[in-house]
């Protein structure tokens, strides 16, 4: 509590944002009135399974069944049926022929940036190529992060940015969406995006592609149904705002644009 005290007597803060609450921590943000964010879901995480047996021993393992290597071949049928029947199995129809997948941040995040930010009428986290290169920077170097991007004439025009956060007790492989953004007119280009990235997912043998927050717009994926969803200890994304202006400002949820960019959630 002294520690958190202390961090709310900064001087010339106007917005405090915490986004890896825990359920150990989120009685003292509730205590020193901290609102949660009026947006998503973020006591939820969604995800699509991209290798079932891997998936299935891993969830037994969780659960504490025995031998969960001998279990999971009928759990991963069963699963893999149910998925058939609710046709989740996306169809990329040639779509993700345009994606670029990129080593790094150049020049062009840095023109995408100006443009996204003049456009939005958003609460945003800067996204300039000296920022994104240093929030990833250590994803970069594990060769951990997949920088997927769209443009247009070389003009880059969304990007999603995926990152490898596996949970070794567990055994499970997993790979996560950080980031998605694009210019007006661009938005339909999420599916694309995941498209690709739940194929990498498939051939690298990765168990599941999981975004948190449940934030999708799902309008934007109409050839990805809703995939399964996992209930988290509490709520993770809670904010203060010291003005008060701001912070009625802060209680429209259209003025959010979150993902798990923002904070500490992907460092």
């Amino acid at each position: 509590m002294s520690l958190m005290s202390y961090l709310m007597r900064q001087k010339s803060i106007d917005l405090f944002i915490c986004t890896t609450v825990t359920s150990a921590s989120e009685p003292t943000y509730r205590a020193f009135q901290f609102s949660r964010l009026p947006v998503g879901a973020w006591d939820k995480s969604s995800f699509w399974i991209t290798n079932y047996r891997g998936f299935s021993e891993s969830a037994l393992t969780m659960k504490s069944f025995p031998l969960p290597r001998a279990m999971s071949s009928p759990v991963s049928a069963a699963l893999f049926c149910w998925d058939k029947v609710r046709e989740v199995e996306p169809e990329t129809n040639g779509a993700t022929s345009e994606i670029e997948v990129c080593s790094g941040f150049d020049d062009r995040f840095d023109d995408f940036w100006e443009e996204l930010k003049h456009e939005k009428r958003q609460l945003l986290a800067v996204r300039t190529r000296e920022t994104l290169g240093w929030h990833f920077r250590s994803s970069l170097m594990r060769q951990n992060l997949w920088i997927l991007v769209t443009s247009r004439r070389s003009r880059l025009t969304a990007y999603a940015i995926f990152d490898r956060l596996d949970h070794p007790t567990l055994g499970l492989k997993r790979v996560r969406l950080v980031d998605f953004q694009a210019l007006n007119g661009y938005e339909s280009a999420l599916g694309s995006l995941l498209c690709w990235m739940l194929q990498k997912c498939r051939e690298q043998r990765v168990h599941i592609l999981e975004n948190a927050g449940c934030c999708l717009d799902w309008q934007l994926l109409p050839q990805i149904p809703p995939p399964y969803q996992r209930t988290l200890g509490c709520w993770t994304y809670y904010y203060k705002a010291v003005n008060k202006s701001l912070s009625e400002a802060l209680l429209n949820a259209k003025v959010w644009a979150p993902s798990s960019f923002d904070g500490d959630a992907s460092l």
